[in-house]
């Protein structure tokens, strides 16, 4: 399977999402299917191969509230340019992108960790 993880601060720079998208992911890549992790450039990443997952930089915005949800949006534009995927993991994003009919034929899995950073209104 060609899997994508949509977006993280850094590979193999971050925390524990990056932690558990490093250790998934090599695993994968360890039974025989390619990964692929966006990651945003200015935490440090670069493109190139790490434990065997293909890593690709987006440029974004360091701006607090916007800086994911432009990463994002960037590495799904650039993603759906190849449009071969099986399967696209988005992480800490619930909703976003609603039931993906940008991504017909493709799987699409959202995950959300600890209130993704937005303030509950009580």
């Amino acid at each position: 399977m060609r899997i994508a993880y949509i977006v993280l601060k850094g590979m193999p720079l971050g925390g524990g999402i990056e932690k558990y998208t490093e250790e998934l992911g090599s695993r994968l890549v360890n039974r025989g299917h390619e990964v692929t992790v966006y990651a945003m450039k200015h935490y440090g990443s670069e493109n190139g191969i790490y434990k065997g997952m293909h890593i690709k930089t987006v440029t974004t915005f360091n701006i607090r509230n916007l800086e994911k949800m432009i990463a994002a949006f960037t590495a799904t534009l650039k993603q759906m340019r190849i449009k071969d995927f099986d399967i696209v993991h988005y992480h800490a994003f619930r909703k976003l992108w609603g039931k993906g009919s940008w991504f017909k034929g493709t799987a699409l899995n959202g995950k959300g960790h600890a209130g993704d950073g937005l303030k509950k209104p009580f």
